[in-house]
């Protein structure tokens, strides 16, 4: 007689499970890095590899990481869209294209950025914009 073969591996009882959701995790006995990662959510996108080098090369000039640039360049923008920005908007418009994924209607092509990005590079000869 044959035992059944195993499906899935551990299983925990209901009530454990619920259990350990609904506990209190003891935020005095966190070392700070465990409440520092605890309290942030953290976000992975995919980027041309151009758009990397471009983030890398802003963020040495500024003397911060790619990192935290992102996530303010992700939240001006985000900022800007519900402030109304028009040429954020129709950007954002002329960019999308139906998307074949299932898991969203509409892509956003940044293949139309790379000759701005380019043209911007050579205009920018002289040195970045911002000033420390």
């Amino acid at each position: 007689m044959s035992q059944p073969k195993r499906k899935g591996g551990l299983r925990l009882d209901p009530s454990v499970v619920q259990f350990q959701q609904q506990a209190a995790s003891n935020k005095a006995a966190q070392t700070p890095r465990q409440r520092y990662d605890a309290a942030r959510t953290r976000v992975r996108a995919d980027v041309p590899e151009w758009l990397r080098d471009e983030l890398d090369a802003i963020a040495e000039e500024l003397s911060t990481s790619r990192t935290q640039l992102g996530a303010f360049l992700w939240a001006w923008a985000a900022t800007r869209y519900r402030e109304g920005d028009a040429d954020l908007e129709e950007i954002l418009h002329t960019s999308m294209a139906n998307s074949r994924s299932i898991n969203v209607d509409v892509d956003l092509d940044l293949d139309w950025l790379v000759e701005r990005h380019q043209n911007a590079v050579a205009n920018s000869a002289e040195g970045p914009k911002c000033a420390k």
